[in-house]
């Protein structure tokens, strides 16, 4: 595609240097997403459309302040990879859902649903505003042991 579209914040270099591109300009757009995501800012962000442009045609991506500190390294090796500003060197699809970070959501899905009991109980309607406290005190023990 050559046709530059999009929101300015979001859209990957090589569509800003209208040098055609591939799928692989939406894989950018989810690495803004995420950095957005966890921390409630862009990673481009300026005062002008040159100024924004100018970011993310040369400024590497940061995530060195306190704010990451509880961020997971496997959520920010993520980030990294999709805001290569080499769409050849960009994290692919198939590479992305086998990274780390997706593995480790797997992971505690699967460790979440190890207690059958567990998924079977609807804090909503299954205990009573007495038993409640209770049951998420237990629930807290239980998902320390692991």
């Amino acid at each position: 595609m050559q046709a530059a579209c999009g929101t300015l914040s979001y859209v990957a270099p090589e569509v800003l240097r209208m040098e055609g591109y591939n799928k692989s300009c939406d894989l950018w757009s989810v690495g803004i997403l995420m950095y957005l995501t966890l921390r409630a800012k862009l990673p481009f962000h300026d005062t002008t459309k040159n100024k924004i442009i100018a970011r993310i045609l040369r400024q590497s991506v940061s995530m060195s302040d306190a704010s990451w500190d509880k961020v997971s390294p496997e959520a920010k090796d993520l980030i990294t990879q999709f805001l290569v500003k080499d769409p050849a060197l960009r994290i692919d699809v198939e590479k992305a859902m086998e990274h780390a970070w997706f593995e480790s959501i797997r992971t505690e899905k699967k460790n979440a649903t190890s207690n059958p009991r567990a998924s079977q109980i609807n804090l909503h309607t299954d205990i009573t505003a007495e038993e409640k406290p209770k049951a998420i005190q237990m629930i807290r023990h239980e998902s320390t042991k692991r």
